[in-house]
């Protein structure tokens, strides 16, 4: 056999050097890509059978030679993705059939776009995909989802459709610091950020932007409390846990960042990030009292301040939130690669995202008339 693709339970089973060959200079673009991230939410069971995410990565190989990794999980729910299919899994189950197990290619929690086939053969991907395509046809499962993949190619494969998405990142316009950032903006916009901040300033909270061996253990005590004080309000789950932030920290310090907000000696709020080598990727974040303007502070205006000084060129800041637009992020497409085994339920599906592709198109023009910045500084 030419062709064939191997499984591996947990991405500690995959190994390390090939991961490291597959996987190449993005992970240091994109830290959640690094074999380490996906162990420690593994083997701390963020990311396991018990949360119904049950790893299952995929190694293709030609003539014994690993060409490719697609980093995947066997699914029993649709939670923790950002790409929403439960209108889909009720519909094919109200027409009999069984939605779960699905299968789905993802960084767990994480919507951040990127490689999800991992190769250092990035022109073969549609080959990867058709390889892909008939070992799945043999499976048991529905579905195939491949969440936030940032390849150029649409279609990527006939059974593959891709469905779109928005999301808001800031860009650094080679801002000399947060003033001049500001300066780009409109001047009632720019007004309202700066009486956010100042708002912040007069409750007295110290602000900290901690990055690498700056973290201490106390402070990950303090941002588990306030992020499960959160979920527990708004959600209803944390998937991670406090054994997870202890195991990135022993693995992905340099890269791993958290800024916090103290009263007195006592963290009320924090947000954690993984930094690239040119983006710092915003993800939870947390609380444990109500202040206005507080989440703002913590979860944008700090890191672009970090990423203006270091000289960065993105901060991604998660799926969703309008709210964003008026702190001076923008729109970005995103989208997910879709596979269906029921030909039915396929060409369903298909319509449907032909109809919700013109929405997000649409939604995207609006957004663009509604930014904040000068006309001169887009």
């Amino acid at each position: 056999m030419v062709w064939h693709i191997d499984v591996h339970e947990g991405a500690a089973n995959v190994p390390s050097h090939i991961w490291k060959i597959l996987v190449g200079d993005e992970a240091l673009r994109c830290p959640f890509l690094d074999q380490r991230f996906f162990i420690a939410l593994e083997e701390t069971a963020a990311a396991s059978l018990q949360t119904g995410w049950q790893p299952i990565h995929l190694a293709i190989y030609e003539h014994e030679k690993p060409k490719a990794l697609i980093p995947t999980y066997i699914k029993h729910h649709s939670y923790g993705e950002y790409v929403f299919d439960h209108a889909w899994a009720h519909a094919f189950e109200r027409a009999g059939g069984q939605y779960y197990p699905k299968l789905l290619s993802a960084i767990p929690f994480t919507p951040v776009p990127g490689h999800r086939i991992l190769t250092q053969d990035r022109h073969d991907i549609p080959k990867f995909l058709s390889i892909l395509d008939h070992w799945l046809q043999r499976q048991d499962f529905s579905s195939m989802h491949i969440l936030f993949t940032n390849e150029e190619i649409d279609p990527p494969h006939p059974r593959f459709m891709t469905r779109t998405d928005v999301q808001f990142h800031w860009h650094n316009r080679d801002y000399q610091n947060f003033d001049m950032f500001l300066g780009s903006l409109n001047s009632r916009k720019r007004k309202q950020i700066r009486k956010e901040r100042e708002k912040i300033r007069q409750h007295g909270l110290q602000i900290k932007f901690l990055q690498g061996d700056d973290i201490k253990s106390e402070h990950w005590d303090g941002f588990v409390r306030c992020h499960e004080a959160t979920v527990d309000t708004k959600w209803g789950q944390a998937y991670l846990n406090r054994q997870t932030f202890e195991a990135l920290q022993a693995n992905l310090s340099p890269q791993l960042a958290l800024v916090a907000a103290f009263d007195g000696s006592q963290m009320i709020a924090g947000a954690w990030s993984l930094v690239g080598t040119d983006t710092i990727f915003g993800r939870q974040w947390g609380c444990l009292a109500q202040i206005d303007f507080l989440h703002f502070e913590v979860c944008y205006y700090q890191t672009i301040e970090r990423a203006i000084a270091a000289g960065y060129a993105r901060v991604e800041a998660g799926v969703q939130g309008e709210h964003k637009i008026a702190r001076g992020f923008e729109p970005v497409l995103t989208q997910s690669w879709h596979w269906v085994k029921h030909k039915g339920f396929e060409t369903a599906i298909h319509e449907f995202l032909q109809h919700e592709r013109g929405l997000v198109d649409q939604q995207i023009k609006i957004y663009n008339t509604t930014t904040p910045y000068k006309k001169a500084s887009v």
